[in-house]
């Protein structure tokens, strides 16, 4: 991900928190495996409800679609290996829900947990995307996010003065110049800032709405395609092996 400055908190990790998670990993561990004709451990089936199973279809199909659109043999793989991870997360998050003490049944994922583990194998897909992109991108196209990257850390959006200091150019005209560059480009739109003075009026330069943060790809972000549990009809339940 594009590097951010680091500032001090100060804050510690509370020892409830602590405590918490000590707690959550013991009873993680009291789960077991089945065993074989010859007493040896086996995955334990773990099943889904017909909700979770209807979101993990439309999801599975999601994905299809992106494998067909994707760029590349490398991305069109990674996408493919996050259909299972998706299932993989339910699982990780259904257990993990039932060892903080909700009630939920841990031999069987419902919708919730899927629905999370769909928005993280999403998210996953995104980023894969993102850096396969970077990898297939020219020198020009490199030094292009570069200089979004930089206008990203000051907020988004940046004066020609303050463009002129952050990229050492010797003149304004050379700042506004590269900025100019960015919005032809289509990253963003140069216009005069507010004036708040007698001096001469600057310009500032915000990237667009879906170039602004670029690096910061939300959880939760996209939902299209995936029914909601009410709208999720009944079917075969499915299940997910856990090891």
């Amino acid at each position: 991900p594009p590097s951010r400055a680091l500032r001090w908190t100060g804050h510690d990790l509370p020892e409830t928190v602590d405590r918490r998670w000590a707690e959550l990993a013991e009873r993680l561990l009291t789960l077991v495996h089945d065993l074989d004709a010859d007493s040896e451990p086996t995955p334990h089936l773990v099943r889904l409800t017909a909700d979770a199973l209807r979101l993990y279809a439309a999801f599975y199909d999601e994905q299809a679609d992106r494998w067909e659109q994707a760029d590349s043999d490398d991305l069109a793989a990674a996408i493919s290996k996050l259909r299972a991870v998706a299932a993989r997360f339910a699982l990780v998050i259904h257990l993990t829900r039932w060892a903080a003490g909700e009630q939920v049944d841990p031999g069987t994922v419902d919708a919730d947990s899927m629905r999370r583990a769909i928005t993280l194998a999403r998210w996953h897909t995104c980023e894969a995307e993102r850096v396969y992109t970077m990898l297939g991108e020219s020198e020009e196209d490199r030094e292009l996010r570069r200089l979004v990257e930089l206008i990203e850390r000051r907020g988004g959006s940046v004066t020609v003065r303050d463009w002129q200091r952050a990229r050492s150019h010797q003149t304004s005209a050379d700042a506004e110049a590269e900025l100019k560059m960015l919005g032809s480009a289509g990253y963003g739109t140069l216009r005069p800032a507010p004036q708040t003075g007698r001096g001469r009026p600057s310009r500032v330069f915000t990237l667009q709405p879906d170039r602004a943060d670029t690096d910061n790809n939300p959880v939760g972000a996209a939902e299209s395609g995936i029914p909601s549990v009410s709208e999720a009809s009944g079917g075969p339940p499915g299940r997910v092996s856990g090891s």
